[in-house]
């Protein structure tokens, strides 16, 4: 059985869908499975570019790309960025569907996972056509739904006394008739027809996507996994710090969605240590001068920003808890990582992060969300029974573990089954 994984990005991108990605080729490659990633990426010298087998495919109109997602198909980022016309945009596809085709003999895969999400927003695309020739089988992955959509439900839901998915599936019709538009928005790009099987991320990305759109022939929900220098490194005991200004916080992509505001109130009322890893989209330098403009300050005594780290592990390794004060989540990976080294957490409860979290962290409710007391009331929290806190993380740690133990078994019998052309 041969598998292909088709991404625009891939490592030295680092962003949670490629890595996401990368994941799976590894995990396969481990389980004895030919897995490859297909990818316009190019390897960097001087960032991870991962180890796993994976074809660089270029097309010409691809920048370098490093630890920044670009969207090679919708900009020019050789014209400041300028957004793509829909002509320029399907001849781009083309052009690097054309180049896979040379490099890739049809029919060579007997499974390809596409993850279409960054390709295009065109609804008139059949993947299918464009880009199936190397594979005898196609799934799409299913990743996050719109992020505005459901924060406004979110809001709306406890006056009701309903559960957000309630009230996402009360707009199925609305949803659905966004097929019709020229452009999809986040949520449709999921739903791919010439596709047999789709890839979901999490159980309650499935539920969204099979009561708006339906079930496909072949799905399987696959948390994201992580590779074995994560279970197998031996975890480092925390020391117990005794004095506030000790602990140490670490935080990571600094910008709007991941709850940067609620990320600079923290930080200036509080007298905690802060390492802040940037992350993907480069916004490390600008969270800080906001820290400094709102406070007239920087914080440069118990502030650093981390531009880039090798390796990953290390940063949890290194910090007493994680916090994680996102709005919206196509999974919450950094969570899920955070207690697979031991540390604890604390982010907002929605639906996917505990998920990632197995339901097993410290929450914000959505409805304190605005209210900063509520996040460092649990900073303290964290402070006062820094023991107890690590302990329950490092049994969820074990839990996380069995978890991607049995989900790659039933992936792989999946995959199998899927190839073999039986349903399920």
């Amino acid at each position: 059985m041969k598998i292909g994984v088709l991404s625009l990005g891939w490592p030295p991108v680092w962003a949670g869908g490629e890595t996401y990605l990368y994941r799976i080729v590894d995990a396969l490659n481990q389980n004895g499975i030919d897995a490859w990633g297909i990818t316009a990426t190019e390897a960097n010298a001087d960032y991870d570019s991962g180890d796993s087998q994976v074809m660089r495919i270029v097309p010409p109109f691809a920048p370098e790309i490093t630890k920044d997602t670009i969207k090679i198909m919708f900009q020019d980022t050789y014209d400041n960025c300028r957004n793509l016309s829909k002509v320029e945009q399907i001849d781009r596809m083309q052009t690097w569907a054309d180049m896979i085709d040379d490099r890739i003999p049809e029919n060579d895969f007997d499974i390809g996972i596409i993850y279409v999400e960054n390709l295009t927003s065109l609804s008139e695309i059949d993947y299918r056509k464009m880009f199936g020739r190397p594979f005898k089988k196609l799934i799409s992955i299913s990743f996050d739904i719109d992020y505005n959509v459901v924060l406004q439900l979110e809001k709306e839901a406890p006056q009701e006394g309903k559960p957000v998915i309630e009230k996402i599936f009360a707009l199925k019709k609305e949803f659905r008739d966004l097929l019709n538009d020229d452009r999809r928005t986040l949520t449709v790009r999921h739903y791919n027809p010439e596709m047999e099987g789709i890839l979901h991320i999490t159980d309650f990305n499935q539920k969204v996507i099979n009561e708006i759109f339906g079930v496909r022939p072949y799905e399987f929900v696959l948390h994201p996994l992580l590779e074995s220098k994560w279970l197998e490194r031996p975890l480092k005991e925390k020391e117990l710090k005794k004095n506030k200004d000790e602990l140490v916080v670490g935080m990571i992509n600094p910008i709007p969605k991941k709850g940067s505001d609620v990320m600079l109130r923290v930080i200036a009322q509080s007298p905690y240590q802060f390492k802040i890893l940037e992350g993907g989209h480069g916004a490390g330098n600008i969270f800080l001068s906001s820290l400094k403009d709102e406070y007239n300050h920087d914080f440069n005594e118990r502030v650093e920003l981390i531009h880039y780290v090798d390796d990953i592990i290390d940063f949890f390794d290194s910090i007493d808890v994680f916090f994680m004060p996102s709005l919206v989540e196509g999974y919450g990976q950094v969570a899920h990582e955070s207690l697979v080294r031991g540390t604890p957490v604390i982010t907002k409860r929605y639906p996917t992060i505990q998920e990632a979290t197995l339901d097993d962290v410290l929450f914000i409710e959505p409805k304190d969300y605005e209210n900063i007391d509520s996040w460092l009331n649990a900073l303290n929290d964290v402070f006062d029974s820094q023991k107890e806190w690590c302990s329950k993380a490092r049994r969820t740690r074990e839990d996380l573990i069995k978890r991607q133990h049995n989900e790659l078994n039933a992936f792989i019998q999946f995959l199998s089954v899927m190839s073999q052309g039986a349903f399920n």
